[in-house]
This record gives structure tokens, sequence and C-alpha cells, in this order.
């Protein structure tokens, strides 16, 4: 029975997660955004990837209050819940950004969407930066001119190194900013996807292209520079060609029997495999994805109204939910001499803190940002108007 328990715990988080969603659907703040514009049912898919990371995340807390690691979990499915999460929202970076420039392929409107990009990412990790920075500090951090390189990096996405004396200060957010080099990894290397969908015409072509770089990243998976696994990347392709995919027979792909194969597909995966990180847990991942970008509802969860709020806020569930957890757990949990067992009680609360506390940056921070930079983006990469010199007057 009390193997079963964090299972029970975060099944009920995801419940409570998404019923707060749902009243937050019934306000004026999270207003329907125009669904021709949505590919497929993503929007409902990506609020439960961010739960399910912080679902992970929690039960990492749970083996260091045990006096274990902060490491991998032995459970397969509660390891994936991390993994797996992660790799479905590079499926879905893929899927959105190979729609986006295959429209107009190199004549995509590359400063808007650079400028776009920087104004959706940024914004948030600057504050968490920032938060980071003071939690430091109230533990006895030791701010110096040295430090400055360090933050910088964590500014600029490029790592989240040790600073103020701090000890694996990249804990203090549960770690998670190391996905975002990959992103912008990713976002550089658009302009060659883009010369992709403009040469390679032909769906069967583009497959096997697609599917020949996916295969080489897989295969240079351990190459790393830079901290980077080059592999990681494999995802990006392999969401463009679920992308490819879903366009054949889209119709049959929102039935109830792919989801019933999906949904197995997605099982298999989170409980046969230890990670997602490797050829034959990505292809199984694909194959519960397609069915999403196709616009399968999944028996109707990801079309549910509390679904598309919480993947409004996802990057703000993403992003935060790491600093929560440092608090409740790195700090009270061992100050009060709780139990950790009994902390699986509390997590359905812990999701409820964690998606009200999203709700409000992603209202006050993110959609705000959201929206200079997509003005921004059109304002600079307009053309300048040409001065017309006035005729002359006639004689």
């Amino acid at each position: 029975m009390a193997d079963m328990l964090p299972f029970a715990s975060i099944l009920c988080g995801y419940v409570a997660a998404a019923l707060l969603a749902t009243l937050l659907a019934r306000g004026r703040l999270f207003r329907p955004g125009d669904p021709n514009k949505r590919i497929g049912t993503i929007d409902g898919l990506r609020g439960y990837l961010a739960l399910g990371v912080v679902f992970h995340h929690y039960t990492l807390w749970q083996e260091v209050n045990h006096g274990r690691a902060w490491d991998g979990l032995a459970s397969n499915p509660l390891n994936n819940l991390g993994q797996s999460s992660v790799a479905l929202f590079f499926l879905v970076t893929g899927v959105l950004f190979y729609r986006i420039v295959g429209r107009k392929g190199p004549a995509t409107n590359w400063v808007s969407l650079y400028v776009s990009r920087i104004f959706r990412l940024t914004p948030m990790l600057w504050l968490v930066t920032v938060i980071v920075a003071v939690f430091i500090v109230a533990h006895a951090g030791r701010p110096s001119l040295h430090d400055l390189a360090p933050i910088a990096r964590w500014l600029t996405f490029l790592g989240n190194p040790d600073f103020f004396g701090y000890h694996e200060a990249r804990l203090v957010n549960a770690g998670v900013l190391w996905t975002l080099k990959y992103e912008i990894a990713f976002y550089i290397g658009l302009p060659l996807v883009a010369l992709l969908t403009a040469w390679v015409r032909r769906r069967a072509l583009r497959l096997v292209v697609l599917g020949a770089i996916t295969a080489v990243l897989f295969a240079v998976y351990d190459a790393t520079a830079f901290e980077f696994q080059a592999g990681l990347l494999a995802f990006f392709p392999l969401g463009m060609i679920a992308s490819e995919l879903a366009k054949i027979a889209p119709s049959a792909l929102r039935s109830r029997g792919a989801a019933a194969v999906g949904l197995a597909a997605l099982v298999t995966q989170m409980f046969a495999f230890h990670g997602a990180y490797a050829p034959l847990p990505a292809l199984l991942l694909t194959i519960a994805f397609i069915p999403v970008v196709a616009g399968n509802s999944y028996f109707g969860l990801l079309t549910l109204r509390g679904s598309v709020v919480l993947g409004e806020t996802s990057y703000s569930i993403y992003m935060l939910h790491g600093i929560v957890l440092s608090v409740l757990m790195g700090d009270l949990v061992p100050r009060l001499g709780i139990n950790p067992d009994a902390l699986w009680l509390a997590l359905p609360a812990v999701a409820l803190g964690v998606v009200a506390l999203s709700a409000v940056t992603f209202v006050c921070v993110e959609r705000p940002f959201i929206g200079l930079g997509h003005r921004l983006g059109k304002r600079l990469s307009r053309p300048a108007p040409i001065a017309v010199p006035a005729a002359a007057p006639s004689r």
C-alpha cells in the first residue's frame, strides 16, 4: 500500500491542478484564444507535461529528505514523469516552429520571430534568477564582483553555475533551466529548417531526411561539449516528423482508437523504460504524440478549458515550481522535523499553490511581454517608409 501512495498523490495532484485551472478559466483573466491558430490539442497537453516535471522533482526532494542523493529515481514511471515530459516538450517545440517556418521558408520574418522568442523566454528567466539570488543571500550567500560572470550565464541561457558561494545553486529551482539551451540551439538552427521546407517539397523525402537527421543525433548522443548533449536535439526533428505524419490521415488520428494506441504507447514507455532519452522510448513517445498534433482530445481531456489554461501557464509552472519546492521541502521540512512520507498527502496542495502562483506570473509577467515582443518584432521588421519629395509646383 505504501508503494501506491506516491502514485495516488500524483493523480490527486493532477486532478487538483485541473480543477483550479477550470475555476480560473471561468474568470476574465484567461480568455480562450483563436482555436484556428492552435495546432491540434497541443495547448491542452503542455500543462500536464509541466506538472509531470513538478511531481518528478517533488519525488526527488522526497529522496533527498530521506538522506539519498538528488539523482535519477529507481521507479521507471516516476523517473519518466520528468524525462518523458521534457522530451514531449521538445517534440512540441519541433512541431510549432516547423509549422511557422514552413509557411514561408527562408522568407520567414526572422526579426519578428527571434524578437518574440526573446520576449517570450527571457522575462521569466530573469525573474527566476533574481528570486534564486535572493534565496541564496537569505541562506548566507556572499555576493562579490566575481559573481557577475556566473550570473551573466544564468541570464543568457548559457548555464547555471554556482554563485554567491552557494553550492549547487541550480538546484534552488530544481535545475530546470538546462532545457532552455537546447531550445535556443534549435531556434538558431531554424533557418536550416526553413531551407529544408523550401527545397524538399515531397513529404516522403522530407520524412527520410528528418529521419536521417534524428538517427545521426541519437548516434552522437554522448558527444558532449560545453555541457551540451547533441543527442537531445533529436526530439526536435522527431516533432517535425510527427507534424508531417499527422497530416496524412487526420480524421483517423482523431479517433478513439488512435487515442487508445497512443495511450498504450505512452504507458509502455513510462513503465518499460527507465528513461526517455533513447531511440525506442522516443519512438513510443512520438506515437503517443502524433494524435495530439492531429487534434485528438484523448477522450476529451485535452480540450477541457482547464487543460488549456494549464497549458497557458505551463512555462511559469516549469520555471517557478523548483523554488517553491526548495522553500517547502529544502527548508521547512528539515527545520520542522516533518516525516517526509507524510508529505505525499500534501502534494495536491503544493500543486494548487504552484498553479496559483504561475497564473499570477503568467498574467503579470508572461502575457504583457509576449504582447510587447510581438509588437516590437513587427515594428523592427517593418521597412522604413521612403520619403518621396513633394512635386514641384506647376508653372
